[in-house]
C-alpha cells in the first residue's frame, strides 16, 4: 500500500518542477543587425523556433585561413536546403544590401556572425530577414 501513495506524489513533483514538460520557448530578440549564434545549430534551432522549417540538418566545419574556422549546417525548408554558417568573426562573402523581392541578388542573409545562404529560395531568405533581422547579400 505504501506504493500506491508514492506514485501520486512523485508525479506531483514531476509537474512542479516542469520534470516532462516541453522546451521552453525561443528567449531570442531580434536586432537590426541580425546578432550573433554561437553555432548553426542555435541558428538552425531559433530558425524552428520562429517557425521557419529547416529539419534534417548536417553539421561540418572547415578551416576558412590559418586561424579561422568556420561552422557550417545544411538543412531542408521544405522547398530546398538551407546552408547555415557561423563563425567567431565576421563573415564576409559578398556585397550586401541587395532587394530581395526584385530578384536583384543572391538570396541570403548575414548577422554579425552568421550567414544563411537560401539557394534562390527568395521567399525564405525574406523569412530570415524578417525575423532576425541582418543584412540582404547580393552578388
Amino acid at each position: 500500500m505504501k506504493y500506491i501513495k508514492i506514485i501520486p506524489v512523485a508525479l506531483a513533483l514531476m509537474l512542479a518542477t516542469g520534470c516532462g514538460a516541453d522546451e521552453p520557448a525561443s528567449t531570442f530578440v531580434r536586432q537590426a543587425d541580425g546578432g550573433r549564434f554561437d553555432s548553426p545549430e542555435e541558428l538552425i534551432k531559433t530558425l524552428n523556433d520562429l517557425g521557419m522549417s529547416c529539419i534534417d540538418p548536417q553539421y561540418s566545419k572547415f578551416k576558412a585561413s590559418k586561424s579561422l574556422y568556420i561552422y557550417k549546417g545544411t538543412c531542408w525548408s521544405g522547398s530546398g536546403y538551407i546552408d547555415v554558417y557561423t563563425s567567431v568573426q565576421r563573415i564576409l562573402i559578398g556585397d550586401y544590401e541587395g532587394d530581395l523581392h526584385n530578384g536583384g541578388g543572391l538570396p541570403g542573409v548575414r548577422g554579425q556572425n552568421w550567414q544563411v545562404n537560401t539557394r534562390r529560395d527568395y521567399a525564405f531568405a525574406a523569412a530570415v530577414k524578417n525575423a532576425l533581422g541582418g543584412q540582404v547579400m547580393k552578388n
